[in-house]
């Protein structure tokens, strides 16, 4: 942890689920539209070595802030939507 990654959010389910986890760290500037602008970044922000260090210095406190590291809100909404599963099966049955 430490240095953030650039994507571009394409067909794959890794890419996409790259550009949530910089999107709720508040690093959307990451996130590339295109190919060429993925690259783009990548030489501004290889350059940039102030926010370079700045990233690496608060990357884990902006985790830890972010919904991503609330364990027990997370529990909770999967306990509801597996309540919600079970209703639904539930009242298939009758």
């Amino acid at each position: 942890m430490g240095v953030p990654v650039i994507t571009t959010p394409g067909t794959r389910s890794v890419s996409r689920s790259t550009a949530s986890i910089l999107s709720t760290v508040g690093l959307e500037d990451w996130i590339a539209p295109t190919l060429e602008d993925y690259a783009k970044r990548a030489v501004e922000f290889a350059r940039d070595l102030a926010l370079l260090a700045e990233l690496r210095g608060s990357l884990r406190a902006r985790m830890l802030r972010s919904p991503l590291m609330d364990e027990k809100a997370f529990v909770r909404d999967l306990e509801s939507a597996y309540r919600a599963m079970w209703r639904a099966w539930c009242e298939r049955r009758d």
